[in-house]
């Protein structure tokens, strides 16, 4: 049941005509066997089939009707550009934290500095 659900769904976001019908094409034979099998188990009242069918089965009705509501209408581009090197947050943060401490030492030293110069003066 989850596998033709996620067939099912998948379809709707495929551009390409031919792999969205290949794939609506095994969603109906998977969800064909799933209710042939449960209708000759004798476990087909069992908490798991029945759980299943709930989560999953109503949604079938809507989904055939709305098969041909294109949620994707131009080709999506594969190119996503060359692969970033992944940062840690935490390693981002304590950079950002010796900046900070580095900027504010060199800050109080140049203001003691003043305060020294001008009490001299």
């Amino acid at each position: 049941m989850r596998k033709w659900q996620v067939l099912e769904h998948a379809s709707r976001y495929e551009y390409d005509d031919e792999q969205r019908q290949k794939m609506r094409q095994k969603a109906d034979g998977l969800y064909d066997y799933v209710v042939d099998y449960l209708n000759q188990s004798p476990t087909k009242s069992l908490c798991r089939p029945v759980i299943l069918l709930l989560n999953f089965g109503w949604q079938r009705k809507w989904l055939l009707e709305n098969r041909n509501d294109r949620l994707v209408t131009e080709e999506i581009r594969d190119d996503f550009g060359q692969p970033q090197r992944f940062t840690p947050q935490r390693t981002i943060a304590i950079r950002r934290f010796k900046k900070l401490a580095i900027a504010s030492t060199i800050f109080g030293a140049t203001t003691i500095a003043t305060i020294g110069y001008l009490l001299l003066a």
